[in-house]
């Protein structure tokens, strides 16, 4: 690329050597717009046509652009995005849980599946629904999903214990009466799969399942109705009332 200023400067340097020399040829009585033999003296001849050479030479014109390098997207090569609304509406959390011969740790492992899940509304929404096994919504939940990972965890058989109930009352009065309610009074070291329950009084209270003891006392639970939804929790012996063996009830 050819820089501006160098060509701009020497173009005025010829545009100020023609007027000196069209001065000089004045002077002297000739024709400055006549240029051949009759220019006076072969320097001032000289000077003209090295002037004339100058500005021919010189061109102001800005130097071209570079080219732009080509520019090409291809928007059908973008990953495709399928978003399906439907899906706001309906359940969106699975329970592919390998069963097994123990019922008690199929139920903690369908328990844990459904940490995270919240209602929708008011004790209501897909899961919740689904947990209440066609209970009408806006009723707690808590029993029902205890009921439901049970249920889920012998392949939908929960007849042998406390079947389904939507009470946590009833479960406890169930396994009072089959012998496998331990008071947390008593000193009972809770078991995983447990049923541990809280006991409120007219009938009232709240159940959770055992997912795991620690080494101090305290013990893990998985809680649905829960903060409005199912979550895994640290539990003392001293806030409940007692536990229902299940790992023995089941085997019984």
């Amino acid at each position: 690329m050819t820089p501006i200023r160098p060509q701009f400067n020497a173009g005025l340097l010829a545009m100020n050597a023609l007027q000196e020399l069209s001065k000089q040829n004045t002077v002297s009585g000739m024709d400055a717009s006549v240029f051949g033999s009759n220019l006076g003296s072969l320097n001032s001849q000289m000077a003209m046509m090295n002037a004339f050479s100058q500005l021919q030479s010189f061109n102001f014109s800005m130097p071209a652009m570079p080219a732009m390098p080509a520019f090409n997207f291809n928007f059908s090569s973008m990953p495709s995005f399928n978003f399906n609304f439907g899906s706001l509406l309906t359940s969106g959390r699975t329970s592919n849980v390998s069963l097994t011969s123990d019922k008690a740790k199929n139920a903690v492992q369908l328990a844990l599946s459904q940490v995270g899940v919240r209602e929708v509304g008011t004790n209501s929404g897909a899961d919740v629904t689904k947990y209440k096994n066609g209970r009408a919504d806006n009723n707690p939940w808590c029993a029902s999903f205890v009921s439901w990972c049970y249920g889920r965890g012998q392949n939908g058989n929960n007849s042998k214990t406390f079947g389904y109930t939507a009470s946590s009352q009833e479960i406890r009065r169930k396994a009072e009466q089959a012998g496998f309610y331990r008071k947390a009074s008593s000193g009972y070291t809770p078991k995983t799969g447990d049923v541990v329950v809280w006991n409120y009084g007219g009938g009232k209270g709240h159940v959770g399942i055992v997912a795991s003891v620690n080494g101090d006392g305290s013990f893990k639970t998985v809680e649905g109705n829960c903060s409005d939804s199912v979550r895994q929790v640290t539990r003392q012996r001293s806030e409940v009332d007692g536990f229902v063996q299940m790992n023995e009830w089941l085997q019984a």
